[in-house]
């Protein structure tokens, strides 16, 4: 398996790589009115508008802001949705075997699991959970 390692806060998560499109910094975002909080905007990627998760307020970090943030561009066959995050850091190959599952644990539902890698512990989300999280937007 490849990840994606990033960080929100002090904490190392990952994301499998075939969920990643691509990495932008961080833009300007476009409000959008009565959006959960977990929404910090809508990004126009290319006349492609997508709503942005905030990793921080998902992950419950301290909020803020800096102009260094980056925003992890997040689909299969299309880009459905941003994660804003404070840092992509790496991407790495590992064996499926050293995850260990989160499962039936009282974790949230969209932590899949633990790695151990040369970096430190890594946090797994499973990005189909995180694209439920997502409010439908049409711009």
């Amino acid at each position: 398996m490849i990840i994606v390692i990033f960080r929100i806060g002090s904490q190392k998560y990952g994301l499998p790589v075939e969920f990643v499109m691509e990495v932008v910094r961080l833009p300007d975002l476009l409000a959008l009115a009565d959006a959960p909080p977990s929404i910090c905007g809508l990004l126009n990627l290319r006349g492609n508008y997508l709503p942005v998760l905030h990793g921080r307020v998902l992950l419950q970090e301290t909020l803020h802001y800096d102009i260094n943030e980056q925003i992890i561009i997040i689909g299969q066959e299309q880009a459905e949705f941003g994660l804003l995050v404070d840092e992509v850091r790496h991407v790495i190959a590992l064996p499926v075997s050293t995850q260990i599952s989160l499962s039936g644990n009282k974790a949230a539902a969209f932590l899949k699991g633990v790695i151990t890698t040369d970096y430190g512990s890594v946090l797994l989300l499973e990005p189909l959970v995180l694209q439920d999280l997502v409010p439908t937007v049409h711009a």
